[in-house]
């Protein structure tokens, strides 16, 4: 399960990952997911579900990790790549 969250007046879905072996963070552990190609479907069905790119639209998803220490590289890397492959995910306008 991801997190969405407000940033500005756009909605996230920030990946919240942490290696199994650390117990603890910010959520509780058992809405925590670990599998990379999860998250980034549930990032993809976020976007395809909500995500309005209509000039002057209030609703343009971006995709954000809660915080730097709780993603992998890899998993920024294909989030990078999943929001420049739609129009408008993360852009500022």
């Amino acid at each position: 399960m991801l997190f969405t969250r407000i940033s500005n007046t756009h909605p996230c879905t920030p990946p919240h990952k942490h290696p199994p072996t650390l117990p603890g963070g910010l959520p509780p552990d058992e809405v925590v997911e670990y599998d990379d190609d999860l998250i980034l479907q549930d990032m993809q069905r976020c976007i395809e579900t909500y995500h309005d790119d209509s000039k002057y639209s209030m609703l343009r998803m971006g995709l954000a990790p809660c915080a730097p220490f709780n993603v992998t590289n890899n998993l920024m890397v294909k989030a990078a790549a999943l929001a420049r492959s739609y129009n408008k995910v993360g852009e500022r306008v």
